[in-house]
């Protein structure tokens, strides 16, 4: 009975399709801030995150600028962009963000400093596996 049980639980697992996860690192010394969110839809989940980072723009920048050029993204002023993200609004909750094809990945980033924080606004798509 055992292992017909360990059988059923393993094909069971088996089954399941892993949901995606964001991918975009956390940048060190920050925190997440509220105004995220994760968007789900049948091809891709959109997730928002945004963090508020004790630092200032241009180090924030300089730790993403690697990681963002490997995805594809170009520099924007204080901020990253690909060709697949549509983005809209300010940051955090007042902002908005979609998929041009939500079956390729896409990134948005930007970085807004205040005087208590830098906050980083991150829009990150990611394809369901098929």
């Amino acid at each position: 009975m055992r292992i017909a049980s360990l059988v059923v639980l393993c094909l069971a697992l088996a089954a399941c399709k892993k949901s995606p996860q964001p991918t975009v690192p956390r940048i060190p010394d920050s925190n997440i801030a509220p105004g995220g969110g994760t968007f789900e839809s049948p091809e891709s989940v959109m997730f928002h995150t945004v963090y508020r980072y004790s630092g200032h723009t241009g180090p924030a920048l300089a730790f993403y600028g690697p990681e963002m050029e490997k995805r594809g993204a170009q520099r924007a002023g204080d901020g990253f962009a690909d060709d697949n993200i549509v983005h809209t609004g300010g940051i955090g909750k007042d902002s908005q963000a979609s998929p041009k094809d939500p079956m390729r990945p896409g990134v948005y980033l930007y970085a807004m400093e205040t005087p208590d924080a830098t906050l980083i606004d991150i829009w990150e798509n990611v394809p369901r596996a098929p």
